[in-house]
C-alpha cells in the first residue's frame, strides 16, 4: 500500500522550492516490500536514529553478521547488535524521550558495494539489553515499521568493507557546543554522513534518518568549531529530512572514517538556510544549506568493526564549496558587486581563445591568480533526478575559474580558455560576441616567489606561466618544460623565451616527442635549489608530481589549484 502524507514542514519546503504536487506519490509504502526485506537481511551494517532524554536526535551505525537485521513480517524488523561503546544509542534506548508512550526510531539500509539504499521508520515495540562474553552491551530491538521508501544511488561512495577487530577509545561531552579539534580530520575526510531528524505534532510524529554524501570535505565546520554546515545537493525532492527540520529544528549527524574506524556523533539545533542566505555562507550557489549548532558530541577512535579498502567516489559529486574564512585563508578576494564585460576576443588556436574583460570597479591581481566568473544568469536549468551521461550537471551552478593570463590598470583582465566538447560554459563562451557576468572573486597563491625556478606546464596550463613571466628578474635562472598537443602550437607565441634560461617544447604526435621524467630529472640535477611550479590538466599534474616524488624532490613544489 502506498501512502503520501507530507506534513506541514515538507509541504512548505516543496512549495518554496516549486516542487510539483504529488511528487512522492507511489514511492512511500506503509509496509516493507519483499525486496526491502531481503535487502535488510543481507546487510552487515545498518543506520539507526534515536532520541535522547532531551529530545535531541542522534544517528548511528550498528554492525553484525548478515542476518543481524531480521525481518519478521512486512511491518516488523528485529535487530540484534553490539553497539560501539559510548554510542548514544545505548543510552537512548534506555532513557530516551518517548512520544505518545513509545520510542520513535528510523532505519536506513545502505549497501556500499552497489549504492542501493532503503529507509524505514517506526516505533520500538520491544527492546532488551544483555551482556556477551566480553561484557559488551548487546541490544535487541523490535521495530514496528510504519513507512518504507527506496532512495536513489546519488552521492554514495562505493566501498569494499571488511571486518576489523576494534579497540575503541572514547571521549564525549553531551552538553558541549564546541567540537574537539582532534575530530576535524574525521569531518574533513568524510564523503559519507548520516543525518537524524524528527517531526512531532498532535496528529503524527516520527523520526527520520538518511545518507548524505559528496566529495571528501563537503561537510564544513565554523572557525570556532561550534557549527557544522551541510550542503543540500539535488535529490529526489521529497525533502523529508529538511522538512522535519522546518517543524522541529534539531538534527544529529554520525560521521564515520571507514579507513581508521573513528566515529563522531554530534547533535544540535538545526536551521535550513535558503538562496542568498545560503550563498553568503558557502561559496557555491546552493539553494539550501543546513546549519547545525552543536549542543553535544561523542567521539570514539577505532570504534567501528569495519574497514574500507578500495573506494570509488560518486560521479554525481559536485566540487567542494568553502566558508568565507576558508576563502580568505586560500587567498580568495571576493568581489560581489563587480561586473565583468567582454570587450575583445583573440583566437589563439581553433579551440583556444583569449577573452578580455573590463570590470565595473578596480580589482587587484597578482600574476598567476585566477578569476571566478558567474555564468548562472546565462543558463536556464531544469530539475533532473538522474543523468548518468552528465552527472555533474545536476548541481552545476555555472561558476567557473580560469587563470588570468594578463591584466592591466586594475580594471581589465584576460583569460585564455579552451573550448571543451560537452563543456557547457566553455562552449557558450566561445560563441559570445558580447557578455556581462558577475566577477565573484580573484584568488590563488600560485604566484612567482622570485627564486630560480623550473616551470612544468601542460597544454592550456601554460597560462599562469604566461602571466608570471612578467615578474621574472633577468638575474634569475628560470627554466620551462612545456608539453602540448599537436594543434596547440599557437600557445607558443605567448611565451617570451628571452625570459628563460632554457625552454624545451614537447609536442605530442610530432618529432619533438613527449615530456619524460628524465627531462625533469636532468634539469633538477644540473640546477640546484630550484623552486618547481607544476600547472596543467589534473592528470598531467598528477603524473609530474609522481615523477618528482620518485626523483626525491619534494620541497618548494607549487601546483595550480582552483578552490572556490
Amino acid at each position: 500500500m502506498f501512502i503520501s502524507k507530507p506534513h506541514d514542514g515538507e509541504k512548505s519546503l516543496r512549495k518554496r522550492l516549486q516542487v510539483p504536487v504529488g511528487v512522492t506519490d507511489g514511492n512511500i509504502r506503509s509496509q516493507m516490500p519483499a525486496q526491502h526485506q531481503l535487502f535488510f537481511t543481507n546487510l552487515s551494517y545498518f543506520i539507526l536514529s534515536s532520541l535522547d532524554e532531551q529530545g535531541r536526535p542522534w544517528a548511528t551505525i550498528v554492525t553484525g553478521k548478515p542476518g543481524f537485521c531480521h525481518v519478521l513480517s512486512r511491518n516488523h524488523l528485529a535487530i540484534h547488535t553490539t553497539p560501539i561503546p559510548s554510542d548514544p544509542l545505548i543510552h537512548n534506548m534506555q532513557s530516551g524521550e518517548k512520544i505518545n508512550g513509545t520510542r520513535m526510531v528510523a532505519g536506513l539500509g545502505i549497501d556500499f558495494s552497489n549504492r542501493r539504499r532503503n529507509k524505514v521508520l517506526g516505533r520500538v515495540s520491544n527492546q532488551c539489553f544483555e551482556c556477551n562474553e566480553e561484557k559488551d552491551d548487546v541490544l535487541n530491538i523490535l521495530i514496528d515499521t510504519e513507512e518504507s521508501v527506496g532512495n536513489c544511488p546519488k552521492y554514495i561512495t562505493i566501498r569494499e568493507l571488511t571486518h576489523h577487530v576494534a579497540s575503541p577509545v572514547s571521549t564525549s561531552k553531551l552538553d558541549s557546543g564546541i567540537l574537539p579539534e582532534d575530530c576535524l580530520s574525521t569531518i574533513w575526510g568524510a564523503s559519507t554522513v548520516f543525518i537524524a531528524t524528527k517531526h512531532t505534532s498532535s496528529t503524527s510524529s516520527h523520526m527520520g534518518v538518511n545518507h548524505r554524501g559528496g566529495p571528501p570535505g563537503f561537510l564544513r565546520v565554523s572557525l570556532d568549531r561550534s557549527t557544522v554546515y551541510l550542503p543540500d545537493y539535488s535529490g529526489n525532492r521529497f525533502y523529508q529530512s529538511l522538512g522535519n527540520i522546518e517543524t522541529d529544528p534539531v538534527a544529529g549527524l554520525c560521521i564515520v572514517d571507514f579507513g581508521t574506524g573513528n566515529v563522531l556523533w554530534l547533535t544540535g539545533t538545526a536551521k535550513n538556510l535558503f538562496s542568498e542566505e545560503a550563498q553568503a555562507v558557502l561559496s557555491a550557489s546552493y539553494n539550501i544549506i543546513t546549519e547545525i549548532k552543536v549542543t553535544g558530541w561523542v567521539y570514539v577512535k577505532d570504534g567501528l568493526t569495519l574497514r574500507s579498502k578500495d573506494i570509488e567516489y560518486s560521479p554525481y559529486n559536485p566540487a567542494l564549496a568553502y566558508l568565507a574564512h576558508e576563502l580568505s585563508a586560500r587567498k580568495i578576494q571576493q568581489t560581489p558587486s563587480i561586473i565583468a564585460t567582454l570587450s575583445s576576443i583573440k583566437k589563439i588556436t581553433p579551440t583556444i581563445s583569449t577573452f578580455r574583460f573590463t570590470t565595473s570597479g578596480s580589482i587587484s591581481i597578482k600574476n598567476g591568480q585566477f578569476a571566478i566568473l558567474d555564468f548562472s544568469q546565462e543558463f536556464t536549468t531544469k530539475y533532473q533526478h538522474m543523468n548518468d551521461a552528465s552527472p555533474k550537471s545536476l548541481n552545476d551552478d555555472y561558476t567557473r575559474s580560469w587563470t588570468i593570463s594578463s591584466s592591466s590598470s586594475g580594471k581589465s583582465f584576460d583569460i585564455t580558455v579552451r573550448k571543451i566538447d560537452g563543456g557547457k560554459v566553455s562552449e557558450y563562451l566561445h560563441t559570445c560576441s558580447s557578455l556581462r557576468v558577475p566577477l565573484k572573486g580573484i584568488g590563488g597563491d600560485f604566484i612567482y616567489k622570485g627564486n630560480d625556478s623550473l616551470f612544468i606546464a601542460g597544454g592550456i596550463g601554460i597560462t599562469p606561466v604566461v602571466a608570471m613571466q612578467k615578474d621574472f628578474d633577468n638575474q634569475k635562472k628560470n627554466h620551462l618544460l612545456f608539453s602540448l598537443r599537436e594543434g596547440d602550437e599557437g600557445l607558443l607565441d605567448c611565451i617570451d623565451k628571452d625570459k628563460f634560461a632554457s625552454v624545451k617544447i614537447f609536442i605530442s604526435r610530432k618529432n619533438q616527442g613527449r615530456l619524460l621524467k628524465e627531462d625533469v630529472e636532468k634539469i633538477l640535477q644540473e640546477n640546484k635549489n630550484l623552486d618547481v611550479y607544476v600547472c596543467g590538466p589534473a592528470t598531467f599534474m598528477k603524473v609530474v608530481l609522481t615523477w618528482l616524488q620518485e626523483i626525491g624532490f619534494s620541497q618548494n613544489v607549487y601546483t595550480e589549484e582552483f578552490t572556490y
